[in-house]
C-alpha cells in the first residue's frame, strides 16, 4: 500500500497539483520511507530510474519526467545527478502541513 500525505489535499499550496501527480508523489514518498536507500540532510532518498518508475506505475517514461517536473516546482522532490550511468538520487521532501494548532504558520512535518 502507498501512502499519500493528506497535506497534499488540505494545503492550498498544493491545489494546482494534479491528482495523478499527488498519487505519484505518494509512491515516491512510500518507497523512500520503506526502501531506505539513504538520507541526505535528514530527508529520505530514493535510487530508482525513470524506466523503473514508469514500469511500476504503468505510465510512460515521458509521463514520469512530467510528474517529476511538477513535483520539483512544488518543492516536493529534489534530484541530484550521479552520472556514469547511475540513477539520479531523488530526495523526497516532506510537504508543508496545514496551519498547525491555529497559529497561522505552516511547518514541515
Amino acid at each position: 500500500m502507498y501512502d499519500t500525505p493528506k497535506e497534499l489535499f488540505e494545503n492550498k499550496r498544493y491545489k494546482g497539483l494534479d491528482l495523478s501527480v499527488k498519487m505519484f508523489y505518494g509512491i515516491l514518498y512510500t518507497m523512500a520511507r520503506d526502501e531506505r536507500d539513504g538520507v541526505i540532510n535528514g530527508k529520505p532518498c530514493l535510487l530508482v530510474t525513470n524506466d523503473e518508475l514508469a514500469e511500476l506505475c504503468e505510465i510512460s517514461n515521458k509521463t514520469v519526467i512530467s510528474y517529476k517536473k511538477q513535483l520539483k516546482e512544488y518543492d516536493l522532490i529534489t534530484e541530484r545527478r550521479q552520472g556514469l550511468g547511475k540513477p539520479n538520487i531523488t530526495i523526497v521532501n516532506l510537504p508543508m502541513s496545514v496551519n498547525v494548532l491555529g497559529t497561522g504558520e505552516e511547518y514541515f512535518i
